[in-house]
């Protein structure tokens, strides 16, 4: 995934208390605990102190959701929604960014005595992928190169007199 963390380095053992996997994940406690709260598959199991016990595997989903979350700009939703999805991860984010993507624009030549010809073509992908969640940072960055263009192919239409 687009700048996720790198898998981290932590003694291995079966279980962790909350306050080690706080350290872990790079969350406060407050946080794991609240996260629990909106994500359905996210049970530590409990002692009879009411005491969390995080598995590696409770380790991995909250790195996953980290990853959603701050690096890839999802909502808690959008993040849900993509952990119900693909519960194992293994979408890569550059596929489900090319889901949205469209091909390189390439510099229209326009005579200066004739108007350019735009293509207005549009292709439906039906794609499984399309149905996962989007991250808002592709999202961003695309319109952003979008809205580069059409101000670059509007500063190349001769101006009325």
């Amino acid at each position: 995934m687009s700048s996720a963390l790198p898998s981290p380095q932590f003694p291995k053992k079966l279980f962790y208390k909350i306050n080690e996997v706080s350290e872990i994940v790079g969350v406060e406690a407050y946080v794991l605990r609240y996260w629990e709260t909106k994500f359905p598959s996210l049970k530590p199991e409990r002692l009879a102190n009411d005491e969390r016990r995080y598995r590696v595997k409770d380790i991995d989903l909250l790195l996953r959701i980290r990853t959603l979350l701050y690096d890839e700009k999802f909502t808690i939703a959008g993040a849900v929604d993509r952990i119900r999805k693909d519960p194992k991860g293994l979408v890569d984010a550059t596929e489900v960014s090319r889901v949205i993507d469209i091909a390189p624009a390439t510099p229209v030549p326009v005579p200066s005595n004739a108007e350019p010809e735009l293509p207005l073509t549009f292709e439906a992908e039906s794609d499984p992928v399309a149905e996962f969640a989007v991250p808002v940072g592709a999202v961003k960055a695309k319109l952003a190169s979008l809205r580069d263009e059409l101000l670059a192919l509007r500063d190349a239409i001769p101006a009325r007199a």
